[in-house]
């Protein structure tokens, strides 16, 4: 989720001392990052009654207050309270271009919060819309917002709209790559992700040359990670290059900096392959060693996130 800082206001006006709204911002920053949040809510409210709180406070409210339970929390009760704050900020608004810039951070987070619970066609109808105005917006919420319209594109073999805002990202990278704004490891964060991005959209387009090249510029830059290593297993099995698949999956580390569960993607793609090499009772005992991996994992895992097996192969 996105924290507000360079537009956090404590109370509905800037009054009193303003050079003691910076430090307070910074302080309720601080506090968010290093997971204080019981102190981060106490910093946003502090001196001031809840009626007079600003929307974008209330959002960062809702936030810590979501993180500060802890993660076993149903994502949809979050939705609901961004839901509440996005009527209210509907009813406040005068000018309905305005509004929708001033809307961004919000309407990002409850995007983030379809993507996870799956709604992907929801997270997509709210994303495009942000799209349209991605100009005027702080750039690193534009790339969130960039990156989580591609992921939902992808997720749902959108190719054509994905290959659109991997155009647009391409061009904006190339544009600021002279400037110093992001630092070094966000530059090679960036260049990561859009590399996989690339990857995973020649897959889905059967671009099987272009995706070669892609798959090489990943593992030049992210190594041999889990990521790196089952987008590579996908390209053998588009080219029904089967035994390097599964020994690239055999290869692949156990464990994932992000929450896939490797156990689930291993043996689901495992069953795609043996059913493309029409050995069926092995592919009938991978997938349903899928399906009790996914299971366990969905058993093991925080009630707001949501896991699903997947019916193809998996590459990220």
């Amino acid at each position: 989720h996105y924290f507000i800082q360079s537009n956090l206001r404590i109370g509905s006006e800037m009054t009193g001392e303003e050079a003691s709204v910076p430090s307070a911002v910074e302080v309720a920053k601080n506090h968010f990052d290093e997971g204080r949040y019981s102190e981060c809510i106490s910093t946003l409210t502090a001196n001031a009654p809840a009626s007079s709180l600003g929307t974008k406070v209330h959002l960062n409210l809702i936030l810590c207050e979501y993180l500060k339970r802890g993660p076993d929390q149903d994502l949809e009760c979050l939705l609901e309270n961004f839901q509440v704050l996005e009527s209210k900020m509907n009813k406040d608004a005068e000018d309905d271009e305005v509004d929708e810039v001033e809307k961004a951070v919000l309407l990002y987070n409850i995007a983030l919060v379809h993507y996870q619970t799956k709604n992907y066609d929801k997270a997509v109808v709210i994303l495009e819309k942000l799209f349209k105005l991605i100009e005027p917006l702080e750039e690193g919420l534009a790339y969130k917002i960039c990156f989580l319209l591609v992921e939902c594109y992808l997720s749902t073999y959108q190719t054509e709209g994905a290959a659109m805002v991997v155009y647009y990202l391409d061009k904006q990278m190339a544009a600021k790559s002279g400037e110093s704004g992001d630092t070094p490891v966000q530059n090679e964060m960036h260049k990561a992700r859009m590399h996989q991005y690339k990857t995973r959209l020649f897959a889905q387009q059967k671009c099987l040359k272009a995706c070669k090249r892609e798959i090489k510029n990943v593992l030049s830059v992210c190594g041999t990670t889990a990521s790196s290593l089952f987008l590579k297993s996908e390209f053998e099995y588009l080219r029904n290059n089967f035994k390097k698949s599964c020994k690239l999956l055999n290869s692949a580390p156990k464990t994932c900096p992000s929450k896939e569960h490797i156990p689930t993607l291993y043996y689901n793609n495992f069953g795609c392959m043996h059913f493309k090499m029409q050995k069926y009772n092995l592919g009938v005992l991978y997938m349903s060693q899928a399906l009790e991996a996914n299971t366990e994992a969905v058993k093991a895992a925080p009630q707001g996130i949501r896991l699903v097996s997947m019916s193809e192969p998996v590459g990220s």
